[in-house]
């Protein structure tokens, strides 16, 4: 059994590496800009004076980092410079980015670029624009009227740029970067429990995460717990009374409630049963409210437990119809089974073969879903607590997705993702109990 948990336990570390990874390049290809999000965390996002914005943003970009390669090694053109993070300015890197693209060589970009510095300290140009690298053609077309001063600096530029050439045939060229990279630095502050602070408010990752999930984990227990404990019940009993009248009626309802859509559901006893617009009588839940406190956690968990009924409700019937479900087909199949009928010709009853027997066996199958309801139910949240204000992991997740407050989505990722691979690791030590023979199995793999 030792030797289980440690196969399974070194198996989530891998998983978490490739997770970060990917996070890593989404943040990267998303449309966010991290110098303007710490800055603006740090009050500074509206300087006026230029000049000076300009001068912080190009410190803050070599400070957090930022200048230095995404990953460990680059597959790039033979072209391309080893590294193209290196230009702090965003207007100018992204210049080079589509010269590049273009298919222009990065050594005569690089001398078109000194050039172009030269012109800047001549004041004959403030600002870059970041159509003149790129189109080149319109550029030298174009006539631009130079002062005596700068006349030197400026025929430099234009000769620079009239002597860009693109390269036709690109070849793919390794880079090694080694451990000075964004990624390197990255996951090591993760793995010291560094998350940083949240964009939008300044607060701690950690903290925002942590009184979060104490409100998921008030919703999500009690919730698989019943959802379990009924779909157990309400199995058995549709298995023992297979093809009654009950049965039916009970399958039914289970599934026409399971088929209607999450928001759906929520959203129509939302407006039914909260007020008492359609009747006095359809005011049985508590009517929805924003939970705002400045007492402890756990005061104002006390203060609004009420407003969980109606979540959980829908939470329950939803993984009920599923769960009951599956266990009646289990035990069902079960029941064709050959020692079904040798139990019968022992003496013993349906309820007592079904109770001592088929339960047990109809158990294995589902194992795996009894385990899978656990990310199902951290999922379901997304939905539920955001229409239903509840400040826990899923409405904090789907509004720092909205807001690409980065940080916290990365935090919240790897915890949604270790504890999905420990549902599954609970599900190898749920088969092993139950089947000591599967345990063989498990430690060849």
């Amino acid at each position: 059994m030792l030797r289980l948990l440690t196969q399974r336990l070194a198996g989530i570390i891998p998983m978490l590496f490739v997770i970060s990874i990917f996070f890593f390049f989404m943040i990267k290809a998303s449309p966010y800009d991290e110098v303007d999000a710490y800055l603006e965390s740090q009050g500074l996002s509206f300087l006026e004076n230029e000049v000076q914005a300009n001068q912080m943003y190009n410190e803050s970009y070599i400070k957090l980092g930022l200048d230095k390669p995404n990953f460990y090694f680059s597959i790039i053109p033979h072209y391309y410079p080893k590294n193209i993070n290196f230009e702090p300015d965003p207007k100018l890197r992204s210049a080079i980015v589509i010269a590049l693209k273009k298919g222009y060589v990065w050594e005569e970009i690089s001398s078109c670029l000194e050039t172009y510095k030269a012109l800047l300290d001549s004041k004959k140009m403030k600002r870059f624009d970041s159509k003149l690298l790129p189109k080149k053609e319109a550029f030298l077309s174009r006539k631009t009227k130079v002062n005596l001063a700068n006349i030197e600096a400026f025929n430099k530029y234009k000769l620079a740029l009239s002597s860009l050439t693109k390269c036709n045939f690109p070849r793919p060229k390794l880079v090694i970067h080694g451990f000075d990279n964004q990624y390197h630095h990255f996951i090591k502050s993760k793995m010291r429990g560094d998350f940083g602070i949240s964009r939008i408010d300044g607060l701690s990752v950690v903290e925002k995460i942590k009184d979060a999930f104490f409100w998921t984990c008030l919703l999500v227990l009690p919730t698989l717990f019943l959802s379990i404990l009924l779909g157990f019940i309400f199995g058995f009993l549709q298995a023992l009374n297979a093809e009654g009248s009950i049965e039916k009626a009970s399958s039914f309802i289970l599934n026409v409630l399971y088929i209607i859509p999450m928001f759906l559901l929520a959203s129509l006893l939302l407006v039914f049963f909260t007020t008492k617009e359609y009747g006095v009588w359809t005011n049985i839940f508590p009517r929805i409210d924003i939970i705002i406190s400045k007492d402890t956690l756990w005061k104002t968990m006390t203060d609004h437990i009420h407003l969980m009924i109606l979540p959980g409700i829908i939470l329950i019937v939803h993984f009920l119809a599923y769960l009951s479900a599956q266990l009646k087909n289990s035990m069902l199949e079960e029941s064709e089974k050959p020692y079904y009928q040798a139990m019968f010709a022992k003496g013993l009853s349906k309820n007592q073969i079904y109770s001592n027997h088929l339960f047990k066996n109809s158990l294995l199958p589902l194992v795996t879903i009894l385990t899978g309801m656990i990310p199902m139910v951290l999922s379901g949240t997304v939905v539920i607590e955001e229409i239903f204000n509840l400040p826990g992991i899923g409405r904090l997740f789907f509004r720092s997705i909205i807001l690409m407050d980065w940080n916290v989505c990365f935090a919240l990722a790897i915890l949604i993702s270790f504890i999905t691979v420990l549902s599954f690791f609970l599900a190898d030590l749920l088969y092993v109990w139950l089947n000591p023979k599967i345990k063989k199995t498990l430690l060849s793999k």
